[in-house]
């Protein structure tokens, strides 16, 4: 280690730092370095980049590694290169090319048709070289050791896909400057694959870049080797809790209505956002006031997306799977992926279920269940479970109206309501405590995070 690389002395206040990552180091990489250069453990990282990425990569520091999940995070923005004329088999140009095919006489016109069947509400399969968890493991593990691994395609967002400029490069290919925004769980490598495919001539990723992530900018940022020479944070803990909530508003990110309550973890695996979940009820809860109103059959919150709460039919499966898929992307919840998660979300313990829906598509849910912490429950009792919203879904008070239709039915039917809850998830501790959910113990949990520790469970009751 160099002397400039040598640890600050004395403690470092806490708050977001806003890296420029370099290109040739992981995520993780920068989260040590980081580590060593603010002589502190406490160091987490919300979403990842690529090696071969370069760009935003937003930090948190001591007390601020819990603020995280609360950031309005969930667009984001990249100038990327991509390359027609060759597939690869990481969609990149670290693959080996699969195909290749002339792609010199493609047209402009061409390209801007099948880019705009990329524009918009898509849904996409991801790549292959993902953090995503195939029954408990990462896929680009499963690539990697000569496993065919295939994922099944996810609703995404890409708000803007620009072409900015076209070279043609000897070989037959066609390089395309392009500028994307989307939403969080939006893979660009997928971007370039797919449009090489619909235009017959094959496609990768050559180049990218994050621009912004949520409300923070390249401006923010700063390399490895300014935090070397000046070690400290972007923004204090207060600045970056303003900038982080007031951003959701611009950028369609999720602010204090609906946050995941495990937030980021300095030890937390690579890929993962808000750390590691028991198959129980995922705290993406509301840590803030969430208004709803009714209408119809159904109970709908009170942004204008209109999200409707209602019971679940079984039509709604494999919307659900889809919006559980984001949400195992996103936050790792649940912290192994069932193997059939169809039958995980229909187990026979479930006694009733709900989702959320917006412009007919599921972006939420919640059950009660006839067990919990995998035993009984008490007479009189039933347990809330299985409780995720869509990361491109919170800020509304989704979390509230989810837990005010199991509190109907539980009062209706007399029942007592108990659930578990991490100990870290402070956000979804203080939105039970405000509905008043009442502590009862805490132990070990009956699963392991994926670092192997078991972490604390509490158990909280909602009287009747």
């Amino acid at each position: 280690m160099s002397a400039r690389e040598k640890p600050s002395s004395g403690l470092v206040g806490a708050g977001i730092l806003i890296v420029d990552k370099e290109a040739g180091i992981t995520s993780h990489d920068v989260v040590a370095r980081c580590r060593k250069l603010l002589n502190t453990r406490k160091v987490g990282h919300a979403g990842t980049l690529d090696p071969m990425a370069t760009g935003v990569l937003v930090l948190g520091v001591e007390r601020a590694t819990k603020l995280l999940g609360l950031l309005a995070l969930t667009t984001k923005a990249y100038s990327a290169t991509i390359r027609l004329g060759a597939a690869t088999d990481t969609d990149d140009a670290e693959g080996e090319v699969l195909t290749s095919a002339d792609a010199s006489q493609v047209t402009d016109a061409e390209i801007a048709a099948i880019v705009a069947t990329l524009t918009g509400d898509i849904k996409q399969i991801p790549a292959s070289v993902s953090a995503i968890k195939v029954d408990g493991q990462r896929a680009h593990a499963l690539v990697r050791a000569g496993e065919t691994v295939e994922l099944a395609p996810r609703p995404v967002t890409v708000s803007t896909f620009e072409v900015l400029a076209r070279r043609d490069v000897p070989g037959g290919f066609v390089d395309l400057d392009v500028d994307v925004e989307c939403s969080s769980g939006t893979y660009i490598r997928s971007l370039a694959r797919d449009l090489g495919r619909e235009l017959g001539v094959g496609g990768h990723l050559t180049a990218l870049r994050r621009t912004r992530v949520g409300p923070f900018t390249l401006e923010h940022a700063r390399t490895l080797e300014d935090l070397a020479d000046q070690p400290g944070v972007s923004l204090d803990i207060d600045q970056g809790r303003a900038d982080g909530f007031s951003a959701s508003a611009d950028h369609g990110g999720r602010s204090r209505g609906d946050q995941p309550g495990a937030l980021a973890r300095a030890d937390r695996d690579e890929g993962d956002l808000c750390g590691d979940r028991s198959h129980r009820s995922h705290d993406c809860a509301s840590a803030g006031e969430g208004s709803t109103r009714q209408f119809g059959d159904g109970r709908a919150t009170g942004d204008a997306s209109r999200v409707i709460v209602r019971e679940r039919v079984d039509g709604d499966l494999d919307g659900c799977v889809d919006a559980l898929a984001q949400v195992h992307e996103c936050d790792g919840y649940p912290n192994t992926w069932p193997q059939n998660p169809h039958r995980w979300l229909s187990s026979p313990t479930v006694v009733k279920a709900w989702v959320g829906e917006s412009d007919g598509r599921v972006v939420g849910h919640v059950a009660v269940d006839s067990e919990v912490a995998g035993a009984p429950t008490t007479a009189g009792s039933i347990a809330v479970s299985r409780l995720f919203v869509h990361p491109g879904s919170r800020g509304n008070g989704l979390s509230d109206a989810l837990l005010d239709a199991v509190t109907d039915f539980a009062a209706e039917s007399r029942l007592e309501l108990v659930l578990d809850v991490v100990d870290d998830a402070l956000p979804a501790i203080a939105l039970y405590e405000r509905r008043g959910w009442v502590y009862v113990d805490e132990r070990l949990a009956d699963w392991t995070r994926t670092d192997g520790v078991r972490p604390v469970e509490r158990r909280y009751r909602l009287p009747l």
